[in-house]
Parts: structure tokens; sequence; C-alpha cells
């Protein structure tokens, strides 16, 4: 069972792998954060959908009206709120899971039903218990027309035909350009996709590309280095979106170039301050919060263990100077902070 302690609300939690994070109070800065209210007082913000008495319908419009990128490009996720459909009903969802309660919340206006999950245990998975809660509270639409159902991948016989065929790729560290990182490794003759912790079994469909056996809607094709190609790659393709991962290749930059990434960093867009300091390694503070794991993969490019730094790219103006830099991660891209001093 996790524990928590009173700073401010859920200022820390031990899950039951043992892993301590103090830090919570950074969720805020990248817009996640954890749930600190009641059941009651939850539901009353569920009966805001149907009976606004806070904000009128263009709020409501606001909240519940899917975004659009700088490129025109197309958002599933409005103002903070999901929007979809689950078994052709209008469907509005929210989660969370960083600190406190472990939350899915599910609103669905054409039904006047509204469904909160509050879960303690940071091993739960609440959006399943949403899930099958409608299930049970819900007829199919008049209208709805059952997905196809995913192929199922046996498991068995999952030994690639030639296994050294890969050996350029098993054993390597990738990262995304949206700073996501896994690993490719092998046990017993098998090949596995090693991504936030989880070792996932690959099988071969054919020749260099591979399927992820208990994620059918992801493949992932290995790309060798040619001269038409560049350096090696693993193209990952969920659902027809691809991203592309590329080896991590560790560099040691001289101590006298670390130096010149020290200062004061800020940051318009989250309004803090950031504080990096040279002690034989990089060492960064961020509201309050200490990040040392950091590694670099080029120049100005910099890996870290640690969310939600796990990927920094320093920019330098035409004479070379640093200027500030950008964080990436798997819930925010380019969130930029300037150098001040």
């Amino acid at each position: 069972m996790p524990t928590y302690r009173q700073f401010p609300a859920a200022g820390c939690i031990t899950r039951p792998i043992a892993l301590h994070n103090d830090g919570f109070h950074l969720c805020s800065c990248t817009g996640a954060t954890g749930l600190q209210t009641s059941a009651t007082e939850f539901a009353s913000w569920m009966r805001n959908f149907f009976y606004p008495l806070s904000g009128n319908s263009q709020t409501l419009d606001m909240l519940t009206t899917n975004g659009s990128l700088n490129n025109g490009t197309q958002l599933k996720y409005a103002l903070g709120i999901g929007e979809g459909s689950y078994l052709g009903w209008k469907l509005y969802a929210h989660s969370g899971s960083d600190a406190a309660f472990r939350t899915t919340m599910f609103v669905y206006p054409e039904q006047n039903l509204g469904i909160a999950i509050f879960c303690n245990r940071s091993d739960m998975k609440p959006a399943d218990k949403a899930i099958e809660l409608s299930s049970l509270l819900l007829k199919p639409h008049p209208d709805y027309i059952p997905p196809a159902s995913l192929p199922t991948i046996d498991s068995n016989n999952a030994e690639p035909a030639c296994l050294s065929c890969y050996n350029n790729f098993i054993g390597k560290d990738y990262i995304a350009d949206n700073g996501v990182q896994c690993s490719i490794i092998a046990k017993n003759g098998r090949i596995y996709w090693r991504s936030f912790g989880e070792d996932l079994l690959l099988k071969e469909l054919r020749a260099d590309s591979l399927v992820v056996v208990n994620r059918p809607q992801t493949t992932l094709v290995f790309q060798h280095a040619t001269k038409k190609s560049g350096s090696l790659r693993i193209r990952k393709y969920t659902r027809g979106e691809e991203r592309i991962f590329r080896p991590i290749q560790l560099t040691t930059p001289q101590s006298e170039d670390i130096r010149q990434y020290q200062g004061t960093y800020f940051s318009k867009e989250l309004g803090i301050h950031c504080r990096i300091i040279w002690k034989g390694n990089i060492e960064m503070s961020i509201a309050g919060t200490w990040f040392h794991r950091f590694k670099f993969v080029g120049v100005d490019d910099v890996l870290s263990e640690d969310w939600p730094v796990e990927h920094i790219v320093f920019q330098r103006n035409k004479r070379g100077k640093i200027t500030g830099f950008a964080i990436y991660n798997v819930s925010v891209q380019q969130i930029l902070f300037s150098k001040i001093r």
C-alpha cells in the first residue's frame, strides 16, 4: 500500500516497488497533477457537465472541443478533457496518476451518467475499472458498430529465424524525438523491447519487422545502416502513427565545455526558474527539486532517467553561446527555458 505525507497535499509517495518520489510538486509545472479532492466533491464537478453552476455553455464547449497544433494537426484531446466514444455513446474522459489518488473520470452527456474511479494504490488501473463499470451500466447505441478485433498473436515459436541478423540492434539503448527511451534485448533466443521498465516479447512477421505480442497494434521495423538510410534506427508504428528511435551514443565532454551550461534559466510558459551547476557532473534544480543523473549523447544533447527532464537539448546563438534549452518527454514537448544569467 502506498504511503503519503502532507507536503503539500500528497507531497510524496512510496510505491509498492519501493520507489520513493517527493517531486510531485513538479507535476503542475508540466500540466499533470494527482487528484487532491474527495469523491463527494468530485461528483459535484461531474454534475457541472449536466447542470452548469461554474461557467456556462461556452465554458463546457471550450473544455470538450478537441484542440489542434500550430501546424494544423487535430488532436484527440480537448482543454484537459479527452473526447471520444464508448459503445457508440459520446464520452468525456480524464485520468490522473502522478500523485494522491489514481483516478479516471468518464462522463456520458447523452446518458446523464458520470463515473469516477478513485484508487489509492499505484499499481491499480482505474481506466480499466471505469470501462468495466460502463459495460455494466450502458447498452450499446442502436447505431453502434463494434470495431474489428485485433488479431491475437501466438507467443509460441517467437524465436526469429535469424537472431544474429539483429545483433546490430540488440543490447543498445534508443531514444525517440519525444524523449522516450527504450532498449532491445535478447533472452533465450527471443527478442524483447524494453520500454518503461517492462520487457515486451517481439515476434517476427517478416525479416526486420517484429510485432509486440501482447500489443499487436504496435510493430517495430529495424532499419539497418546503409549509405541511403544513414545510421541504423527503429521505426515504431502504432495505429498508423510513426515514431523513430535512434541509438543512444554516449559522449564525454570536457569539464570546461560542461561549465558553459551553468547558470540560471527561466521558462515564461511555466513561470519557474531552473538552476544548473557543475560538481563533476551537471546538477539541475527545477522548482526546488534537484536532478543529478544526466548523460551526454552529443553536443548540447543530454538524457536523464528522471521525469520530467528525460531529454534536454541546449540552444545556442550564432556566436555559439548558450541561450537556453528545451525539455522533451512523453508528457510535454519543447518546454523552453531561456538563460538569464
